[in-house]
């Protein structure tokens, strides 16, 4: 039975300490639900996640369905024959094969007796491949081999350790160094039989060519020209340097020559018609042109052809021109809000959530060159804020600063205090300045 406390756990949704189960009730039973309750009986989360199972395909369609032909270990039938009824027992009709065509005698081949062998092989005598070809034995073709060969060992006996110890077979295999000298009628041997000419050899077939009166080294043969012709691409290009030729000019009449002008088409001039010298220039373009009057074309269309007064922006471009309501500002004023509000007085106590920069933070360039004592958070407004003379002492002192007697910071303290325009208080700088001012002049 529950205690006290785990009946007032459970009935605020608690989950009991060393239990799984949580205790979850309606505390506002007495609250009517405000709006239209849209919920169908059954229709829940749980429900929404659980999956109906996929239909199965109907019987009368399922034998013609690819799927159910080709399942694992379904016997493929065809459609028509799905519904027929499997006979019971065997079916079908029995075949019956003679002893003669059975397994056990078509694999066996030799007879199991030896009469029925020798049998046997009496009746395959007459074949002419049993007794050229008998089986277990190569093949028999007629040769008679000589009774020596027919002997264990036959042939001439080598002493191959003799003519290994004289290196026979190493002269053989790596012939030694130079070349031998070859006989030259061996030479011209092969050189009649087998072409054997030696790289770059010239081939001489023995002609006396003294007999013939021919000097192979000048002598040109073939049949020559009588006459030489001598640049003939030039003069086929221009006839005139032909001088074998006859007729180079040819003067006409001034009528063939006219009827030419009239007749022909020269390249890039007019046709003249015969009317004389027009007196016309040679820019003149013959033909009517297809402009009667000036006409837009389509680069001022793009252009335009606007007047220095259509171009002007408009009157009321930027101002306004109702009276009293024109906002003329001043030329040097800065519209927008600046980001450092110096014109903000700077808040004695600044709030967390304030991130307004009132011109007192460091800006970028001390952020990129921090000054001396920046990573202790001691400013250069420290340095040149004026203190008094017992309090300057005091931080010249724990900064180990020292001063070889009183007098000697006596002395720097008055210049620093000249120097910054007072008489009884000096900053830190000026202090350290005027120090070594002093310590120049003893020295």
């Amino acid at each position: 039975k529950p205690t006290a406390m785990e009946s007032i756990g459970a009935r605020m949704g608690a989950t009991h300490l060393g239990q799984k189960t949580h205790y979850l009730q309606d505390t506002t039973q007495h609250i009517i639900p405000a709006g239209k309750v849209t919920t169908v009986d059954g229709d829940s989360t749980h429900r929404c996640l659980q999956y109906e199972e996929r239909p199965q395909t109907p019987p009368e369609v399922r034998r013609y369905r690819q799927s159910v032909v080709h399942e694992p270990g379904q016997r493929v039938r065809h459609p028509g024959m799905a519904l027929d009824d499997v006979k019971q027992g065997p079916f079908g009709r029995p075949t019956i094969q003679p002893d003669d065509e059975k397994v056990d005698k078509c694999i066996r081949q030799l007879p199991d007796s030896e009469f029925m062998q020798w049998k046997q092989a009496k009746e395959e005598e007459i074949y002419a491949s049993t007794h050229r070809e008998p089986l277990g034995k190569s093949m028999l073709r007629g040769h008679k081999i000589p009774q020596d060969l027919a002997q264990d060992g036959f042939g001439r006996k080598v002493n191959a350790q003799y003519l290994n110890s004289i290196g026979q077979a190493h002269g053989i295999i790596f012939p030694g160094e130079g070349a031998v000298e070859e006989d030259p009628a061996t030479k011209e041997l092969y050189i009649r039989t087998h072409g054997d000419y030696d790289p770059g050899q010239q081939r001489r077939r023995g002609y006396n060519w003294n007999a013939a009166n021919i000097d192979p080294a000048t002598h040109a043969f073939g049949i020559t020209e009588k006459s030489v012709l001598l640049d003939g691409v030039a003069k086929a290009m221009n006839p005139d340097l032909d001088s074998e030729t006859t007729g180079k000019t040819h003067i006409v009449t001034k009528a063939l020559a006219d009827f030419k002008i009239t007749n022909s088409d020269r390249l890039g001039a007019p046709k003249s018609m015969g009317h004389g010298d027009r007196g016309l220039p040679e820019t003149h373009t013959f033909g009517k042109p297809t402009r009667t009057f000036v006409e837009w074309d389509a680069g001022r269309l793009l252009g335009g052809d606007y007047s220095e007064a259509e171009q002007a922006a408009d009157a009321d471009l930027g101002r306004s021109l109702r009276p009293g309501y024109r906002n003329v500002a001043p030329d040097n004023k800065v519209f927008g809000v600046p980001s450092i509000r110096t014109d903000l007085p700077n808040p004695k106590a600044r709030s967390v959530a304030d991130n307004q920069n009132y011109g007192n933070e460091p800006s970028a360039m001390h952020l990129l060159t921090p000054g001396v004592g920046a990573d202790m958070g001691v400013g250069e407004e420290q340095y040149a804020m004026l203190r008094g003379k017992e309090e300057v002492r005091e931080l010249v002192d724990m900064a180990g600063v020292q001063f070889d007697d009183d007098e000697e910071f006596d002395a720097a303290f008055d210049i620093a205090a000249q120097f910054c325009g007072s008489v009884d208080m000096c900053s830190v700088e000026a202090l350290l300045q005027a120090r070594q001012n002093v310590l120049r002049k003893a020295s």
